[in-house]
């Protein structure tokens, strides 16, 4: 018989954050620099983005839950619900000047869109 999954609960803040504009962006690299050329710079900016996301979140004390495609869940667990909510808030406004700067530095027009919410955090584990 397999392992049952199992569900821990605990509290802390979460947020998710998208990213917008890939799209644009690979068909205007795609007519640029042709399809080979335009996906692999279109590869390495998505990689660019959202490692330099990932690393505001560790630098907030958050956690990258999951990465699905071009979003990322954050999590903060361990503190006070105001302060990992405030430490998640924190980190959504870095963010957004994060891709503010990188958007008038690299002529780029992607956005982040997203949300954040406290409370009981569930999290599954299913064994192999």
């Amino acid at each position: 018989m397999p392992p049952a999954p199992s569900v821990f609960k605990s509290r802390g803040a979460v947020m998710f954050v998208d990213v917008s504009g890939f799209t644009l962006l690979g068909e205007e690299l795609r007519a640029q620099h042709g399809p080979v050329a335009g996906g692999a710079m279109l590869a390495e900016r998505i990689t660019q983005v959202i490692s330099q996301l990932a690393t505001v979140c560790l630098d907030f004390g958050g956690d990258v839950n999951k990465f699905a495609g071009d979003a990322l869940l954050c999590v903060w667990e361990g503190g006070s619900e105001e302060s990992m909510l405030q430490d998640a808030c924190d980190c959504a406004l870095a963010m957004l000047g994060l891709m503010k700067q990188a958007s008038e530095t690299a002529g780029s027009s992607l956005q982040i869109h997203g949300g954040i919410g406290k409370r009981t955090l569930c999290s599954s584990f299913q064994p192999a």
